[in-house]
């Protein structure tokens, strides 16, 4: 969808370019000093072309060609019109000059003739004088033994031989799709490619030299938006565009990135109607049509352009931050893929960027940045899972052991101040640091149970714990405790390794099966840590998890919904069922990267919905259409008819 045309405007006047700016430097009415009349003042200049130093400005309001001095502040030398005994010469429009022949071929507009110049005399002739079937010659281009033109009329492209002056082919046709035409106005070959303007359709298309469609200029690609492009010139590897409608002149890069654009913001800027545009030795022409003058502006040498390289910049920024997460990640032991497609994605839009293909660039850079930032997201999830899991680990097992006598208390508050000073890093995303910390405590907090470990504590555990019945209860329950835990594990996919705690029970059989109550009741306590740490960090995932499936679940009833509409053309919605179908399954391993599936399948469907919507009133618009004109048809042959009969 494009953006409105006064969007992209403000996007170009406010948004800072490394370009130059335009810069007035005179500008001719036709007029010279030395009329007496407004006879030759321009009426509607719509087409320039420069050839020699001279530069030649079709006027369709006069019916004539200026030929005008580039040296001399655009001074007319002379006029050229039709031979006095005619008149097809209505509505020049665009021209093209072939150097081999030093003839000057111009569309003859609605006139449908192609018209030619010599150089000789100050009158024009027809160059086919047969029927051309052109219902508005709107353009040309040479190419060998092969002139193309554009039908604005038609909405067509059509080859003519300029040895037989007959038709050849029709290169491209008129239609609704990319690469199809509705009125197209002016066409250039430039480096292989070929270059139409397309009014009706507010686009510039580019094809190859086959005329094969390849893309599109002017569809909001860096927020700019062409409406009613006319006139076109390559220079210095810029395409300049005259927007009539805009009432600018916007240049491209040669791959449809706006880099700058001419309009009242430059002194002489403000344009009436702007139809075409010439470059030639650093200076822009602009056909001002409505106000009747062709201008001239000065401009330099193409530079970079901000906007696309702060883009390469946030792609760089943005996963170098995520090669300082997977450093975190790789202490941890936490797996992850590292970001190489995405380091080549920038090293490609740096080379594009300095190729000045802005929009390859861009599209690169953008999709780069996108890809860290979602990579080091859900990375970030997962390491702070971790940290929190060894924090709460080492607490656990710490936790059965303060207040005894036996614990060595300075260890104890060491534990305590790296165990907050954990927590407080990861609270402020300082990952690296909390994960250094959290690292260390384990083996505090071992060295902490240790110390407490005495046998006048062993000696009261043995007294206390004497019944077989109360290990053999104890164990039972835990095992039933894991077992629970495993199923839940399992229902949310999060692969616990419970094996450590099943061996402890094990352990603690045995110890009690020997008679080593003290022992298997270590085991048992030790066994009850590791559970209670393993189900904090079950619960936390589960609640994530819970939240995100709920999302899922209210995404996918809209989708639902917006698939249940009866429309006359029902929307696919078979990628975005595809893409809610996969956030189903990653919502187990990365709940932010499930919920944003979510969200991006049901704002497209969403979208499709409108889109099928707006589509099926347009046809059920067009088919009332149809009926009332069928109606109003037979009620006119049914008068004809009853005038015959009444005749006879």
């Amino acid at each position: 969808m494009r953006y409105p045309a006064s969007a992209a405007l403000l996007f170009l006047l406010f948004c800072p370019l490394a370009f130059p700016s335009f810069n007035f430097l005179y500008m001719t009415n036709g007029s010279l000093a030395s009329d007496t009349s407004d006879y030759y003042a321009f009426s509607q200049p719509s087409s320039l072309y420069m050839v020699g130093g001279s530069l030649y400005v079709a006027d369709g309001g006069n019916g004539m060609i200026y030929v005008l001095n580039a040296s001399a502040n655009l001074s007319r030398a002379r006029t050229i019109s039709s031979p006095s005994s005619t008149s097809y010469m209505s509505n020049p429009m665009h021209m093209e000059f072939d150097n081999s022949s030093g003839i000057l071929y111009i569309a003859g507009g609605t006139s449908g003739n192609i018209l030619y110049y010599n150089g000789e005399g100050s009158a024009v002739d027809k160059w086919n004088s047969g029927t051309t079937n052109l219902q508005k010659a709107a353009g040309l281009a040479l190419s060998n033994d092969t002139i193309y033109i554009t039908d604005a009329g038609r909405g067509q492209v059509v080859a003519f031989s300029r040895t037989t002056k007959s038709f050849s082919s029709t290169a491209i046709q008129s239609g609704g799709s990319d690469g199809q035409l509705s009125s197209p106005q002016d066409i250039l070959f430039h480096d292989g490619r070929i270059y139409i303007s397309d009014s009706g359709k507010g686009l510039i298309f580019v094809y190859d030299s086959a005329f094969s469609f390849l893309y599109t200029i002017g569809r909001g690609k860096g927020g700019l938006t062409l409406a009613s492009p006319r006139g076109m010139d390559f220079s210095d590897n810029r395409l300049y565009v005259a927007d009539s409608s805009l009432g600018s002149v916007v240049a491209f890069s040669l791959d449809g990135y706006p880099v700058d654009i001419l309009n009242s913001s430059t002194e002489g800027g403000n344009l009436s109607y702007p139809e075409d545009v010439v470059v030639d030795n650093g200076v822009l022409y602009v056909a001002d049509t409505q106000n009747k003058l062709v201008k001239a502006f000065s401009i330099a040498a193409a530079g970079g352009n901000p906007s696309v390289l702060q883009m390469i910049s946030d792609a760089n920024a943005s996963c170098n931050s995520l090669r300082s997460m997977q450093s975190v990640a790789a202490k941890l032991n936490v797996s992850f893929t590292p970001a190489s497609t995405s380091d080549a994605a920038i090293a490609s839009a740096q080379q594009y960027y300095d190729s000045y293909e802005f929009s390859s660039a861009s599209s690169l850079a953008q999709n780069a940045e996108s890809d860290c930032t979602l990579a080091q997201s859900a990375l970030a999830q997962s390491v702070e899972l971790r940290i929190k899991q060894a924090i709460q680990s080492s607490q656990a097992l710490v936790a059965p052991y303060r207040g005894v006598s036996s614990t060595n208390t300075s260890q104890v508050v060491q534990f305590d101040n790296k165990a907050s000073a954990a927590s407080s890093a990861l609270a402020s995303k300082n990952y690296a640091a909390s994960a250094d910390l959290a690292s260390s405590l384990p083996q505090l907090a071992n060295a902490i149970v240790a110390g407490s470990e005495s046998k006048a504590a062993a000696d009261e555990e043995k007294k206390q714990n004497q019944s077989t019945a109360f290990i053999t209860s104890e164990i039972t329950a835990l095992a039933s405790q894991i077992s629970r835990l495993q199923a839940s594990s399992d229902a949310y996919r999060q692969g616990m390794n419970l094996s450590g705690s099943l061996e402890l029970i094990s352990l603690a059989q045995k110890s009690a099966e020997n008679g080593d109550f003290a022992s298997a009741n270590h085991s048992l306590a030790l066994a009850r840590l590791e559970i209670a740490a393993d189900q904090a960090t079950l619960d936390a995932a589960a609640k994530e998890i819970n939240a995100a499936q709920s999302s899922i679940l209210v995404a996918e009833i809209d989708i639902n919904a917006s698939a249940s509409r009866s429309l006359l053309f029902a929307p696919d919605l078979s990628k975005e069922r595809a893409l809610l179908a996969t956030a189903k399954e990653t919502v187990y391993s990365s709940p932010p990267a499930a919920l944003q599936m979510a969200s991006q399948a049901k704002d497209a469907a969403e979208a499709k919905s409108r889109d099928s919507q707006s589509l099926s009133l347009a046809a059920i618009s067009v088919a009332v259409v149809l009926f009332f004109i069928a109606l109003i048809a037979a009620g006119f042959l049914f008068h004809i008819m009853k005038k015959k009969k009444q005749g006879l």
